[in-house]
């Protein structure tokens, strides 16, 4: 590799452990880990637990750990499915709805990103996408 690209890796890198430790703040200011911050992130609807599984690219007991822990505390409800017995969804409360808000606040609030112009943002946004994997196996 060139010198180049050790430098744009290491930048990357650092920045991604940068937006992650904004992540792991703005959640613990809200009282959630950050994988419970992503996961009612995940709920502006009613999901099956399994597709929060996929969406999460993790196994679906990981997923039955972080339903209980929210349920737990109130921020998330689990409930048939309309026409799969089966099959269990996860909707947000009312406080997993004020807590989510509550996190996205402090996000905003704390996120290395606020530094970035609006043209930068654009620019960075319309990059991401390539960024993601072509297939949700890991």
């Amino acid at each position: 590799m060139t010198e180049a690209s050790n430098e744009f890796f290491a930048t990357m890198y650092v920045f991604a452990e940068r937006l992650r430790d904004d992540y792991e703040t703005a959640a613990a200011a809200a009282d959630l880990t950050a994988s419970q911050a992503i996961v009612i992130g995940l709920l502006s609807e009613p999901l099956p637990m399994g597709d929060l599984a996929a969406q999460r690219h993790c196994d679906p007991s990981n997923i039955t750990g972080l339903v209980d822990r929210l349920e737990d505390k109130g921020l998330v409800a689990r409930s048939p499915h309309p026409t799969d017995r089966r099959v269990k969804r996860v909707e947000l409360t009312p406080e997993g709805r004020r807590r989510l808000a509550r996190f996205h606040e402090e996000l905003s609030r704390v996120s290395c990103l606020n530094d970035l112009t609006a043209d930068q943002r654009r620019r960075l946004l319309t990059s991401v996408p390539s960024l993601e994997p072509e297939t949700t196996d890991r």
